[in-house]
């Protein structure tokens, strides 16, 4: 959350899913209940796949640059709806050993 000209850390949350997921829709549901005087809310997702045997991947999520993986999205909360797409295909790098360019489209939104 934004407050008193920073940010800071209000939660925190780690959500695994199915294994060998190559495509999947509406994968994760997740309500954050934030303060009622909090205005702007920085969103971070970072996805990594998990391996037992080597080393895990990182997942390109944010497709504007190649320097950038995970996907920061700033909300105000006073907008209402707002949906995002990263695509890690989009910033021209090419995948990696130890890195998959992925497709994420999240929506944020406030319920009372």
């Amino acid at each position: 959350m934004y407050r008193d000209g920073e940010w800071i850390l209000y939660n925190k949350t780690v959500t695994e899913v199915t294994l060998d997921v190559t495509e999947e829709w509406d994968l994760v549901y997740l309500t954050i209940d934030i303060p009622d005087n909090a205005r702007h809310v920085l969103v971070y997702i970072d996805a990594w796949d998990y391996d037992d045997w080597e080393a895990d991947d990182h997942y390109d999520i944010n497709g504007t640059s190649p320097e950038y993986y995970a996907l920061e999205i700033e909300y105000d909360v006073l907008s209402g709806l707002l949906t995002v797409e990263g695509d890690g295909l989009q910033d021209g790098e090419e995948p990696a050993a130890d890195l998959n360019d992925a497709y994420i489209k999240v929506s944020l939104n406030i319920v009372h």
